[in-house]
């Protein structure tokens, strides 16, 4: 499990299969924000009102925070803390200390707080177009500073815009990296290396959201994950 990490894992209940919720920013984005994150970024009441399905549901529920916004710290922390939850937050290393980004004292804050700390890379750059040398070093050099900031190691990743292929995850195999998070939906095994997230936006309403947390997909849908699943197979465990 990613460094911070508490032994409830990041979430409330275990079980064979988990749902994974994944969030961005939360609160009011900043003006530096590209345009394509702002829709992912949920009001505080929004993040509330999720965090209070998740504590009353059946299922296991795993949640999950990409790029290292401050509002991780400022605004989420507190939340999830007050809900008795914990979270794992993936960071964008090279956004370290930048105008409303996470700083490396933040990062170690997060994991004391027991919040555990995964990579979301170097950069956020697309991974599936870059050459196996400097995709490795987006992911190895940013593991490499994570595990340096908290001190221990940090082996976990999320795949920035989830964009990934088979070149992707040979390259996190060969960084050794020991979980990979993807955007891709529906339910995660329990354990599996390759783990499918579903990402929450501003548009969402809580009917739409509770169906994410039955796992409650268009018949469609949910035959392209499994096709996708079958055809990653091996990179399951």
């Amino acid at each position: 499990m990613p460094a911070g990490a508490s032994g409830r894992f990041f979430g409330r209940r275990m079980g064979s299969t988990e749902i994974y919720l994944n969030f961005h920013g939360i609160g009011t984005p900043g003006p530096q924000l590209p345009p394509d994150e702002i829709p992912y970024w949920l009001s505080t009441d929004q993040f509330e009102a999720v965090v209070d399905l998740v504590r009353r549901s059946a299922r296991p529920v795993r949640l999950t925070f990409d790029d290292g916004n401050a509002s991780d710290l400022a605004l989420a922390t507190p939340i999830l803390k007050r809900a008795g939850l914990t979270a794992a937050f993936f960071v964008v290393t090279d956004r370290l200390g930048a105008n409303r980004y996470l700083s490396e004292a933040d990062v170690v804050a997060l994991k004391d707080e027991g919040m555990a700390v995964g990579s979301h890379g170097m950069a956020h750059i697309r991974w599936t177009g870059l050459q196996r040398d400097a995709l490795v070093e987006q992911v190895s050099g940013s593991l490499a500073r994570l595990s340096d900031i908290v001190a221990a190691p940090v082996r976990e990743v999320a795949v920035p815009f989830g964009a990934y292929d088979r070149g992707v995850l040979d390259a996190l195999k060969a960084c050794a990296v020991s979980r990979a998070y993807t955007s891709d939906k529906g339910m995660a095994e329990r354990g599996a290396w390759l783990v499918p997230r579903n990402t929450l936006r501003a548009d969402m309403d809580i009917p739409e959201i509770e169906d994410i947390l039955m796992n409650r997909m268009p018949v469609r849908r949910r035959a392209r994950a499994m096709l996708r699943r079958l055809a990653l197979r091996k990179y399951q465990h």
